[in-house]
């Protein structure tokens, strides 16, 4: 008895790198590996321009505070007055103290 030869289809004679993803998908293209190799790079693109944005961001749009403590130097105008180092003044309220330009009291 002799058996029936083989045929080749066009299936067994594709190389596993020529686009074969499994055995019940088709092949893909060139083109279609292309595409979305090219999908990929822009949605990763995409990631990394939002990653340094937001770090730009947060580098010199933050809100810095002037120091206001131990190292900044606080003057004393009069009695519920207080000059901090960058000019700026500050008024105690609840204190009854006597203003440094009226006379008398």
């Amino acid at each position: 008895m002799t058996q029936p030869k083989k045929q080749d289809s066009a299936s067994d004679k594709q190389s596993p790198s020529a686009g074969m993803t499994g055995n019940n998908e088709k092949p893909q293209t060139d083109a279609q590996v292309s595409r979305a190799l090219a999908q990929q790079l822009g949605k990763l693109s995409a990631l990394v321009l939002l990653v340094i944005v937001a770090i730009l961001i947060e580098r010199n749009c933050s809100y810095k505070p002037p120091p206001f403590g131990p190292g900044v130097k606080i003057v004393s105008i009069d009695g519920d007055t207080l000059r901090a180092g960058d000019g700026s003044e500050y008024r105690i309220f609840g204190i009854d103290a006597p203003e440094s330009n009226l006379q008398g009291g």
